[in-house]
């Protein structure tokens, strides 16, 4: 169906090295203002993307939980 994709190091890399400097940008208080207000934008879109995740994963896990407790055996 769908092939992973395995990333590099130098992949990893360049990615955490973009988020972090985002944030440092957005820090910046000489930076100009829409690079601060694009950067605040992004990290708000982020924290709230991640708590509906937190959440989905949360109801999803659940059900399973309580599915896998009921199909252990009694000793």
């Amino acid at each position: 169906m769908f092939k992973k994709k395995t990333l590099s190091f130098w992949q990893v890399w360049n990615l955490s090295f973009g988020f972090f400097s985002m944030i440092a940008m957005c820090m910046m208080p000489n930076a100009p203002l829409d690079v601060q207000v694009v950067g605040a934008a992004v990290l708000i879109f982020g924290a709230v993307m991640l708590v509906v995740m937190d959440g989905a994963f949360n109801v999803a896990f659940q059900p399973f939980r309580a599915f896998v407790a009921d199909m252990r055996p009694e000793d």
